[in-house]
């Protein structure tokens, strides 16, 4: 058996990090009179979950904080129905939005040992814990749910045996959540990843790097160390050990935000154990990756719109996500490719929105802020379509097919309305076809540009 709590991580003395690779977080997270464990931060970097002895009996409860602007407030102590003695403290996590706290712990009327329960963090306080059931928990022990950067997928570890400190006989699975809010059956990550005792997933947010725990792959220098996993769209690479995190000792659980430039750990102090990120080296450093803070303009009902995310080359679907009651919610795009923003209307006869992103070379901003308004469809609305392209049998190319959708559906669902095309005529000749063969009848009107710019401009007339 492998225990955690007796083991924490010892950085600085075993790999003699340099200070500039390391930033201690201050106050109120870091309190000198204070020890400070296994954190757990959301993608987006604006909720916290830890381990902290500020209790009673000095035994190490979760702790919670949430950050305003670039402040932290001050943290509170989860109530009992969450700091059960029964729980597995260095399991519990965070959703990627940082409004879902998951804890393993054993309850009456549960599946099995351990079970993960969830948690909803409420403006004024925390739900009752619910049960996701079967087939997520089993009649085994689970433990450290992690998500995608989406919410839709879900990696956790399943073990053979646990208690409130310790875990072993340790793989990772994972699981897609179906339409309605459950789960489908987990799989189990191919055996590159599972060679006997892996634990802990951490999946960044590049939504392709995975970073876990383990004390049978190799290189391993002693107890549990961390190694790292790309996933390259057909399959997992093989672990890297990640140097720059292991000691002799057990490591415990760590986090990253969407950034991606450092790891979030705890690190002895000059007298306890702080709350540090850590500078990940340039050579395992992941993918960076724009995060977007998108908001619903005033006066549109979030509750009507759909986000979704596409590859602009193959005009795949990469993301669905709604807005929440306030109108907010987060995009994570990787550099290295370009991507196409809609935000659909439930109702087809209102107008939708997009932006394109090209992050295929080099590395800008991190985040940015998006305020999504669709407008009002009328006389002089106008839209940039982009550069929309045919193959050479008039078909739509893949990456053309989303906006093309979607203004057969806007048409369709106005068949009163006039629209006006701004383009060439080749492409308004295509266009045209394509239009007239999914069945729109509108009139439309041809403009064409003094200058060729090879975008498509939609305006009603």
């Amino acid at each position: 058996m492998l225990k955690h709590l007796v083991c924490p991580l010892l950085l600085i003395a075993q790999m003699a990090l340099g200070q500039n690779t390391v930033r201690k977080m201050g106050l109120p997270l870091n309190h000198p009179s204070l020890n400070y464990w296994t954190p757990f931060i959301s993608l987006d970097g604006n909720a916290l979950l830890f381990q902290c002895d500020d209790t009673e009996n000095r035994v190490p409860g979760l702790f919670f904080s949430t950050k305003v602007g670039v402040d932290w407030k001050d943290p509170i102590i989860l109530p009992k129905s969450i700091n059960s003695p029964l729980a597995y403290l260095d399991g519990a996590t965070l959703s990627a939005d940082g409004k879902e706290i998951w804890v393993p712990a054993q309850r009456s009327g549960g599946i099995g040992g351990y079970d993960l329960i969830a948690f909803l963090v409420k403006t004024d306080g925390f739900s009752e814990g619910k049960n996701p059931g079967l087939p997520l928990n089993s009649k085994e022990h689970e433990a450290s749910a992690a998500f995608s950067p989406d919410g839709g997928t879900i990696y956790f570890m399943r073990c053979t045996s646990m208690n409130t400190v310790q875990a072993d006989g340790c793989r990772l699975l994972t699981a897609k959540r179906k339409l309605n809010g459950t789960w489908e059956t987990p799989t189990e990550l191919p055996p590159i990843i599972n060679r006997g005792n892996s634990q802990s997933p951490r999946l960044l947010a590049d939504n392709e790097t995975l970073i876990f725990l383990s004390d049978k792959h190799q290189p391993h220098i002693g107890g549990l160390d961390f190694y790292m996993s790309r996933w390259d769209g057909v399959q997992w690479s093989e672990p890297v050990a990640l140097g720059f995190l292991n000691s002799e000792r057990n490591e415990r659980p760590v986090s990253i935000t969407s950034i991606g430039r450092s790891v979030l750990t705890a690190l002895q102090g000059v007298k306890k154990y702080e709350l540090a990120d850590v500078i990940f080296p340039a050579e395992l450093k992941p993918k960076p990756v724009l995060r977007i803070n998108g908001s619903t303009a005033s006066g549109v009902d979030p509750a009507t719109l759909y986000i979704s995310v596409y590859d602009s080359a193959s005009g795949k679907q990469l993301r669905s996500i709604r807005p929440d009651a306030t109108g907010n919610f987060s995009v994570f795009l990787p550099y290295g490719n370009a991507y196409r923003l809609f935000a659909d209307p439930a109702d087809d006869r209102l107008p939708f929105f997009s932006k394109r992103y090209d992050l295929t070379s080099g590395q800008g901003q991190v985040i940015e802020k998006l305020s999504v308004d669709p407008g009002v469809l009328g006389s002089g609305f106008k839209y940039d379509l982009g550069v929309i392209q045919f193959l050479e049998n008039t078909a739509p190319t893949p990456a053309s097919l989303p906006i093309l959708n979607r203004m057969v559906r806007l048409m369709q669902s106005n068949p009163q309305m006039t629209f006006q095309l701004i383009c060439n005529a080749d492409t308004y000749d295509l266009i045209f076809r394509h239009l007239r063969k999914k069945g729109v009848t509108n009139e439309l009107e041809i403009l064409i540009p003094e200058t060729v710019s090879g975008t498509v401009i939609l305006v009603v007339k």
